[in-house]
């Protein structure tokens, strides 16, 4: 009797504590209504090397170096166990290798890279200039005997992922890169790899000089240079950096720049038209600015990526870079570069990505699987308050960035920013704190019924129901969130 009693009791408190935990996470009452099931859209992604096909590419823009001088450190290499392990910790899955420049015969520095890139299960990107020299316009053959034992000696190595073949190319420079990329989809179907020909593409400047090899020649814009790049590169992809944290340490929040939306919704619409993902290149530590991006920042730019579209992340740079005597990367504090420094020391922002890792490993198989229709967002409450359908070039016919609502959802609070989504026919939401502020706050979003909604936050899920759903994001933080 008394186990009998003692289960009553437990159950009831269990069903009490489960209600208040519906109502208060959802803030509605009586049975949820089921969410509809709409038109399934198209949906572009593109994984190489060892990831699986649903697994969202998280890349590092520049490997490792041996040891260097800086504030006194000298180790004796960075390309050690414990640098290729933090890699793994913090949630990346792939390296370009440009520090690691192969020249020539010289591949000790390279093998031992990928010798560390076999046993952490990471793909590793090559800049071997016997394959593709992009700064001479060089792309090898591949019935050269030289090029075949090159290639078989990446070829003993499972992580062998990629050839680098140019970084932010001048629009002068694009019938060489497509011969380059070429070379890779040759590769890839003589072989059958699946490795990447990697290049980025420019951020948006007004400066239209900043597309050419000549910066006084201005007859090329943004628009001429993603769509030459586009058509003759041929990539599955489209990659492109813009690094928006700006100020100084000492300001309390940063100054963002007022082209970052602007620059997504224009890489995102082309990427629409030329039915590939797109793929955004974060500012890792001081880029080009005095500020260093603290956590909010760091996690603003992440989910702010994430919400808009983004099937691919990219961190720049993966180790401090050295420059050479006096360079602008080699008098940066230490610390505030890289999620590796030149002492082999983990920085902050390794912290930072391991944390948002937990999050993306969660809810990178629905990202992945996930067509982008806007977002949701009140422009003069974002950090970035150029967030508009007035594109300064052109887009594909219909295309939309900001949205009054989507499908059930009605509203979002002012300090919301809501990437709307179509996951398998049902509604999906990718949802932000769009603030860079320190501290805690309830992000709100209000629908037409009364549904259940799956909710994926660090990581961990949890269900809810009701006409509006209340979530407790930091700033920058983002949730995932699936209508039932």
């Amino acid at each position: 009797m008394k186990n009998k009693s003692f289960k009553k009791i437990l159950c009831f408190v269990l069903a009490s504590l489960s209600a208040i935990f519906a109502v208060g996470c959802g803030g509605g009452t009586g049975k949820p209504k089921a969410a509809a099931t709409h038109e399934v859209l198209p949906v572009y992604k593109y994984t190489f090397g060892m990831l699986g096909k649903d697994e969202m590419p998280v890349v590092t823009f520049g490997g490792p170096i041996h040891g260097y001088i800086k504030d006194g450190y000298k180790p004796e290499t960075l390309i050690s166990d414990s640098v290729f392990r933090a890699y793994k910790e913090a949630g990346v899955n792939g390296i370009v290798g440009t520090a690691n420049w192969v020249n020539g015969d010289y591949t000790d520095e390279v093998e031992q890279i990928l010798g560390f890139t076999d046993k952490y299960g990471i793909n590793y990107v090559t800049y071997d200039t016997s394959l593709v020299y992009s700064a001479n316009h060089y792309t090898a053959s591949l019935e050269d005997q030289k090029v075949k034992d090159r290639l078989a000696f990446y070829e003993k190595h499972e992580s062998f992922a990629g050839i680098h073949c140019q970084d932010e190319p001048r629009y002068q420079d694009i019938d060489a890169l497509a011969e380059a990329h070429q070379f890779v989809f040759d590769y890839n179907e003589q072989s059958g790899a699946n490795i990447i020909a990697y290049s980025n593409m420019h951020p948006y400047w007004a400066n239209n000089g900043y597309y050419s090899t000549d910066m006084s020649d201005k007859s090329c814009n943004y628009e001429q240079l993603v769509r030459l790049f586009m058509d003759k590169g041929k990539l599955p992809y489209l990659s492109y950096d813009k690094y928006p944290v700006m100020g100084s340490q000492e300001d309390e929040t940063a100054i963002m720049d007022q082209e970052w939306f602007m620059n997504m919704a224009l890489i995102r619409g082309w990427a629409q038209e030329y039915e590939v993902p797109f793929w955004v290149c974060l500012q890792v530590g001081s880029v080009y600015a005095d500020r260093a991006p603290n956590e909010n920042e760091f996690m603003w730019m992440l989910s702010s990526a994430l919400a808009c579209g983004a099937k691919g992340i990219e961190y720049f740079p993966g180790a401090h870079p050295m420059d050479g005597e006096g360079g602008m990367f080699e008098t940066m504090d230490m610390g505030n570069l890289g999620l590796i420094e030149l002492d082999g020391q983990k920085t902050q922002y390794y912290y930072y990505s391991q944390k948002a890792s937990v999050q993306l490993k969660a809810v990178q198989k629905y990202l992945m699987n996930a067509a982008s229709v806007g977002i949701m967002v009140n422009p003069a409450n974002s950090p970035d308050a150029n967030i508009t359908n007035d594109f300064i070039y052109d887009m594909p016919d219909g295309y939309t960035f900001l949205l009054d609502n989507f499908r059930e959802l009605k509203t979002v609070s002012d300090n919301a920013l809501a990437g709307c989504f179509d996951y398998k026919g049902k509604t999906m939401l990718y949802v932000m704190n769009n603030s860079v502020k320190a501290g805690t706050e309830e992000v709100k979003l209000t629908f037409d019924n009364n549904y259940a909604y799956g909710v994926i936050q660090r990581g961990f899920t949890r269900h809810a129901s009701g006409k509006e759903l209340t979530l407790k994001l930091n700033g920058g933080e983002g949730a995932l969130v699936l209508l039932r």
